[in-house]
C-alpha cells in the first residue's frame, strides 16, 4: 500500500490487466473463427452508476473469485450484421 501513489494510478493498473484480460479473450474468439473488433476497456468506480449499452447488443457477466476477494467482469457484444 506504501506504493501506492493514488486512484491514478490504481486506474492504470486496472485499465492494463482488463487490456491484457480482453486481448486473451480476443485471440480465442479469433482462434474460433469469431472475428471481432474490441473497444478500449473503460473502468467504472464508484456506486450507484447504470450504463446503457449501445443496441443491438449482447451482454454476458462472469464473476471470479479468489479467497475473499470478488471480480466482476461484463462484456456487452455488439452483434455484426
Amino acid at each position: 500500500e506504501a506504493e501506492i501513489e493514488g486512484d491514478e494510478m490504481v486506474n492504470d493498473v486496472i485499465g492494463e490487466l482488463s487490456n491484457m484480460t480482453v486481448g486473451s479473450v480476443k485471440s480465442r474468439l479469433c482462434d474460433r473463427g469469431a472475428p471481432c473488433v474490441l473497444t478500449i476497456p473503460s473502468i467504472v468506480r464508484g456506486q450507484n452508476f447504470e450504463v446503457q449499452p449501445i443496441k443491438p447488443s449482447e451482454r454476458r457477466l462472469l464473476g471470479f473469485q479468489c479467497g475473499t476477494d470478488h471480480l466482476a467482469v461484463e462484456f456487452l457484444m455488439k452483434l455484426s450484421k
